[in-house]
């Protein structure tokens, strides 16, 4: 379930199909949102590893930003 990536709850991870060459999380916000930059945790338990870089796609087209220490800016875009 993908609101388990973004619920905030150490007990829940979105974990992608092991078999997905190209995992995808999309996500959409009820208004507008200004982003510049993202944080991803996860739990030390959970059956799974973290990302060491992210592709976020948006209208302006699609920024690849590496993560350091689960954390990443980037130029800031606006998004739905």
């Amino acid at each position: 379930i993908q609101v388990a990536a973004i619920d905030e709850d150490g007990a829940t991870t979105w974990i992608a199909a092991e078999e997905d060459p190209e995992p995808t999380l999309r996500l959409s916000f009820l208004e507008p949102q200004r982003l510049t930059g993202l944080r991803l945790r996860l739990d030390r338990q959970a059956p799974a590893t973290a990302p060491d870089r992210v592709t976020l796609v948006h209208d302006d087209g699609q920024t690849t930003v590496s993560l350091r220490d689960g954390r990443a800016s980037f130029p800031a875009f606006t998004t739905d």
